[in-house]
């Protein structure tokens, strides 16, 4: 936690007063907000890419795997809570069969659940071409499942029931649970300590008046949340578990601040009674687990943007885990993300091979590390060796973002770097391509790709990614232009005339393909130029 947002309210109206952080109307705004957008929300307005790249999506699927080798279950359920856009869930599912290959897996052993409470978010997953090939092969199905409140899940394709033992469901059935960038968006409690007296935190809701619809806020980044305090006994909770947190806390730090995540405990808790306590949770969030001192010494912020969130207290998620029985573990270092394992019904001792599979993908090296190599190394791209680039792409799993991201520089490096790096690149195309995931608003990295094949001198393999480009983004002048010239780079000029054509009947006014094609139905061969941007 750092200091709170201050926010001239004198001008606003109070639209909710002395109610529980937990009970604030922002957390069912939160959710009409990503009810109304829907997949839309991921489209310049939410930030993602943190949790959703190659690399956690690695990250993950060797801890997923280890751990299902080690519980040797006959069959094992991946339970991704607010799948959002897929975007993950692709790149995990992706990765599981290709690490499932390269070990001579034979046959699945689990099933990938995407879960949301939106069922146009479902609908949306079910029909994306991305997924068809694990649907068919019975690996992956799809839930509406609301972090705040649901308990089983019914699974739409199979129409299996997830359910606790005791209330009918099939014995022990371990679950692997993911929650990347959820806990943070679901509701949390705030409580003060002072002078080892715990109280409970009551949050004041104001906001512009033209910002009020039927009694709530419209937009979100315009609210103002304030607290106020209350003397409360730690019996707080209905749960034991949750006031024996409390207890710790008072007994530990006399005068803090404190959050709770509330509504990401209670999923846990109804998840681990579905699993009959037997339960993987991979976590990666804002959020922290060392410091706390330093994190909670001031009240609680609320990160407002077009949605919002609050940073998350894997402290305490890691105390819920022990006080069950159960065991945590956590990246070393405090990065802008947070990246943790949990496991319930035993120790990590008991599974040393997922321990060190969690040390080697989340302490060293862990997803939060990466996106800090990754922003700094793009964002000072042009002073980076072509070397260095490919370094990054390699790390990140062929990354179709970062290429799209370093493509300038790197078409800069082409005079003068290395032609085995270029070839390095060149080689591994292959790999930017089959980690293209469509969804509103993703770059068109099929054409980036022809713009470096073309001016690497590939233009065969440019046209392949131009044509690539069209199919998934629509015809384009200069798409069609940049192939023409590729054309006539391999002496194709009848072909080269046809998409300078192309390109003018898209765009009567493009000057370059209508210049082109003049000198072609000349009968010249001028020499290709270089592509168009």
């Amino acid at each position: 936690m750092t200091s709170r947002r201050l926010v001239d309210d004198s001008a606003h109206v109070v639209i909710q007063e002395g109610t529980s952080l937990s009970s604030c109307l922002l957390w069912d705004s939160q959710k009409a907000f990503f009810d109304q957008e829907g997949i839309n929300a991921w489209h310049h307005k939410v930030p993602y890419y943190i949790t959703c790249n190659p690399y956690i999506a690695d990250c993950y699927a060797n801890i997923i795997l280890q751990y299902l080798r080690e519980r040797d279950a006959p069959v094992a359920y991946i339970i991704e809570l607010g799948a959002g856009s897929g975007l993950f869930s692709f790149y995990t599912l992706k990765r599981l069969k290709e690490l499932q290959l390269i070990r001579g897996s034979c046959g699945p052993t689990f099933i990938y659940v995407m879960t949301d409470y939106s069922s146009a978010n479902i609908e949306y997953w079910r029909n994306h071409p991305a997924f068809q090939e694990f649907i068919e092969a019975g690996v992956l199905d799809f839930a509406v499942f609301d972090v705040e409140t649901a308990g089983d899940i019914r699974l739409l394709r199979s129409g299996l029931l997830l359910q606790p033992p005791a209330c009918g469901g099939a014995g022990k059935t371990p679950l692997v649970v993911l929650a990347n960038y959820i806990f943070d968006s679901v509701s949390h409690d705030a409580f003060r300590i002072r002078d080892g007296q715990l109280q409970e935190g009551l949050v004041r809701v104001t906001t512009p008046p033209d910002n009020v619809r039927d009694g709530r806020p419209s937009a979100l980044d315009k609210v103002n949340l304030t607290f106020s305090y209350r003397d409360i006994t730690s019996d707080y909770y209905q749960e034991p578990e949750y006031n024996a947190l409390l207890d710790a806390y008072v007994a530990q730090y006399p005068d803090t601040h404190l959050l709770l995540p509330i509504g990401g405990l209670r999923s846990l808790t109804r998840l681990r009674r579905l699993s009959g306590d037997d339960m993987l949770v991979l976590c990666t969030d804002s959020g922290y687990a060392k410091y706390f001192r330093q994190y909670c010494a001031d009240e609680p912020v609320v990160m407002l943007h077009v949605s919002f969130s609050m940073v998350v207290n894997f402290d305490a998620l890691g105390r819920y885990f022990h006080y069950i029985g159960g065991d945590s573990f956590f990246q070393t270092t405090q990065q802008s993300i947070m990246s943790a394992g949990f496991v319930s019904g035993r120790h990590f001792d008991q599974l040393p091979e997922t321990r060190l599979a969690l040390h080697a993908n989340f302490d060293h090296t862990g997803p939060g590390d990466l996106f800090s190599f990754v922003q700094h190394i793009c964002a000072s791209r042009a002073n980076c060796s072509l070397e260095t680039l490919v370094a990054l792409l390699n790390a990140t799993h062929w990354d179709p973002r970062v290429f799209t991201d370093c493509l300038d520089q790197l078409l800069v490096m082409l005079r003068r770097g290395p032609g085995w790096a270029i070839q390095d690149i060149i080689d591994n195309v292959p790999k930017i391509i089959g980690n293209f995931y469509r969804m509103p608003g993703v770059a068109d990295v099929f054409f980036k790709i022809g713009l470096f094949l073309q001016a690497a001198g590939r233009p065969l393999e440019a046209i392949e990614c131009y044509e690539l480009s069209m199919l998934h983004f629509g015809r384009s002048d200069v798409t069609f232009y940049n192939i023409g010239q590729c054309q006539q780079t391999l002496g194709r000029l009848e072909q080269a005339k046809d998409s300078f054509r192309a390109a003018v009947a898209v765009n009567p006014d493009y000057i370059m393909a209508r210049g082109w094609l003049a000198r072609l139905e000349a009968g010249a061969t001028p020499a290709s130029a270089s592509g168009s941007r």
